[in-house]
């Protein structure tokens, strides 16, 4: 995926302004994330498949016109002086009036392009996905195809009987390694202990084989054959920076991935399971990365009571809980602020957040799984750039 970065400027609000504004606003974005031009060289935006188009001065809007024209997708970036916004607010308006796709990103300083850096990392990170897909079968699903059929995505499917055939093969010192690793994160015991932990090792061992860089597995048949769930495996996975989902849900896996870019955190699958008596929503789920929460333990899985679900207390106090539609074409999100967490009643999935969004929740929900993030004004605006550049 190639950015393309141009600046604008007239001559008129002097050359050494505007190339100090350029520098500044250079210097924000990694090396490898953007390719940039100079002062007013608007060439080669035709192999972009994203323009960044910083209005550095006033005057500008005529030449933004003259890139825009081009029909790629476009972000304007504007400022707070020398009539940068003016022009930006132009050029948009004349964009959407003449059926341009474009974004206006206005910002006071360069440290506020953070959201908008990230915004496009977990673009490209998207568009990028090489999927490892766990079915009964070892088919790929209809979910899987109408996900790749969007995004592009690569999916490799392999069966149940490939994660048991490669977890049972590790070797008692490679299951007793990484179950030390796990104990670092979560209090893990149990008879059961080293065959959940085997999972979590088939899932290592296939996503490199694989050159995968994300999971999905379809879990419910999974544990009425083996009587032991992936949740384990899913919450570690996550942890490790590989966005892993369960329940076969694409869905969840597209906002499990753009959290990292987002947040430098995992996001967590959550199912809304009902409101308090004061209106605050509840969600649960049994696969919450540890790395999202404290006094992390494993306790008997919800509905089957198998081992192991994962249960922590969210250690962050708000958080963007979001989900798209099943078309793929909306995204929602909320951001809230978090009342208690932690496995809080017996009759929900065992990590359990109450948060403060009440029930107008369910009038905008556009399904079930709903994914949690920390919360930060870079996140949230990292967030409105990249649902725009999903359309």
């Amino acid at each position: 995926m190639k950015i393309v970065g141009l600046f604008l400027a007239s001559e008129l609000h002097g050359e050494s302004y505007y190339r100090k504004v350029m520098e500044s606003f250079r210097e924000v974005f990694p090396k490898d994330l953007v390719s940039f031009k100079g002062v007013n060289e608007v060439s080669g935006v035709d192999g972009a498949d994203i323009v960044l188009l910083f209005l550095l001065t006033g005057g500008t809007s005529k030449k933004a016109k003259e890139v825009i024209k081009a029909g790629k997708p476009t972000i304007l970036i504007t400022h707070g002086k020398h009539n940068s916004l003016p022009s930006g607010l132009s050029a948009k308006a004349w964009a959407e009036a003449n059926g341009y796709n474009v974004y206006l990103y206005h910002v006071e300083s360069p440290e506020e392009l953070i959201g908008l850096i990230r915004g496009l990392k977990a673009y490209k990170r998207l568009k990028g996905l090489r999927i490892l897909e766990i079915t009964s079968d070892g088919k790929v699903s209809e979910n899987a195809k109408a996900f790749s059929g969007v995004f592009g995505s690569k999916v490799y499917a392999i069966s149940y009987e490939r994660i048991k055939e490669v977890g049972w093969s590790a070797s008692e010192s490679e299951i007793k390694d990484l179950l030390a690793k796990v104990r670092v994160l979560i209090n893990a015991e149990g008879e059961k202990v080293r065959d959940v932990v085997r999972i979590y090792y088939a899932l290592k061992k296939l996503k490199d084989e694989y050159k995968a860089n994300a999971i999905v597995i379809d879990c419910f048949p999974f544990v009425i054959k083996y009587k032991v769930t992936p949740c384990l495996a899913v919450a570690m996975m996550n942890a490790e920076g590989i966005p892993t989902a369960c329940e076969d849900d694409f869905h969840s896996l597209l906002m499990l991935t753009i959290s990292y870019e987002l947040t430098d955190s995992p996001g967590w699958i959550a199912n809304p399971s009902g409101f308090t008596k004061n209106g605050e929503l509840k969600l649960a789920h049994c696969t919450i990365a540890p790395t999202l929460g404290r006094n992390c333990s494993l306790v008997s899985h919800f509905e089957s009571g198998c081992p192991y679900a994962v249960t922590c207390e969210i250690k962050y106090g708000r958080l963007i809980i979001g989900r798209v539609s099943l078309d793929y074409s909306k995204l929602s999100y909320f951001v809230a602020r978090k009342v208690r967490s932690g496995l809080l009643e017996e009759g929900l999935c065992r990590t359990q957040l109450v948060v403060d969004i009440g029930r107008e929740f369910l009038e905008k929900a556009l399904g079930n799984h709903h994914v949690v993030m920390p919360y930060t004004p870079e996140a949230l605006e990292g967030l409105k750039v990249v649902s725009w550049l999903l359309g």
